[in-house]
């Protein structure tokens, strides 16, 4: 009797033992990446206009590659490195040139703040592979 009370307790401590185990929160498995930074515009303005209208660049024209820091940013708001709206902006002066009209440019400045954050999704786990192996089949050739 005494060792079937043994028993019982040992197997409440590896039971509590494991429950401990399982209730610990998995590391967190976010991303954040937040910051600051200028990005340019350029615009022009006809001989004869008073305003100021930005440059647009159609994406199969656009021959000037974006910079290499926050190029997925810039791309997505449509704003440029000081390189990139300069040449951008001297090429569509050049255009007008050619065609016989005239067009002033400029560059214009913008504060860029961008949070980006990623965190899990713990409501859709596409596959668990913690007990069982996780079954991978090749996909189909055209």
């Amino acid at each position: 009797m005494l060792e079937r009370a043994l028993e019982e307790l040992r197997q409440a401590g590896e039971e509590e033992r494991m429950k401990k185990r399982m209730e610990k929160t998995e590391p967190d498995h976010s991303a954040r990446e937040a910051g600051t930074f200028v990005a340019y515009q350029p615009e022009f303005r006809e001989w004869s206009g008073a305003r100021w209208m930005p440059v647009t660049v159609k994406e199969a024209e656009h021959g000037t590659p974006y910079p290499i820091g926050h190029a997925g940013i810039l791309g997505t708001i449509e704003l440029y490195g000081l390189e990139q709206a300069q040449a951008l902006a001297w090429d569509f002066a050049a255009k007008a040139e050619a065609v016989g009209s005239r067009a002033y440019v400029r560059i214009v400045s913008y504060k860029v703040a961008y949070e980006i954050k990623a965190t899990r999704d713990e409501t859709d786990i596409i596959g668990d592979c913690r007990d069982k192996q996780l079954n991978v089949t090749s996909m189909p050739k055209d």
